[in-house]
């Protein structure tokens, strides 16, 4: 596994370390979409990237547990009308 960060600044430093620190981003991920369920979040458009992985995974994991509507695109732009949509409808 290839993983570099600030704490990891070699590719040959990927332990535990880092291991910690993907988990805790999944645990903050995971904690921010609970909350904005106990808000009234019910639907999420979600564009996947590697700046917005934990966040990805956790609505996954919401989506699949709960009762989360997860709706995927790849262009940015078409999911914010897509999410306007969805909201105003």
């Amino acid at each position: 596994m290839f993983v570099r960060s600030r704490r990891c600044s070699r590719i040959e430093e990927v332990g535990a370390g880092c291991l910690s620190v993907s988990r805790a981003n999944l645990q903050a991920a995971i904690a921010l979409v609970q909350s904005l369920m106990r808000q009234g979040l019910r639907r999420v458009v979600l564009c996947p990237g590697s700046r917005s992985g934990p966040l990805a995974v956790a609505c996954g994991l919401m989506a699949a547990r709960t009762d989360l509507a997860l709706c995927t695109a790849i262009d940015e732009r078409s999911a914010g009308f897509l999410a306007l949509g969805l909201a105003t409808a």
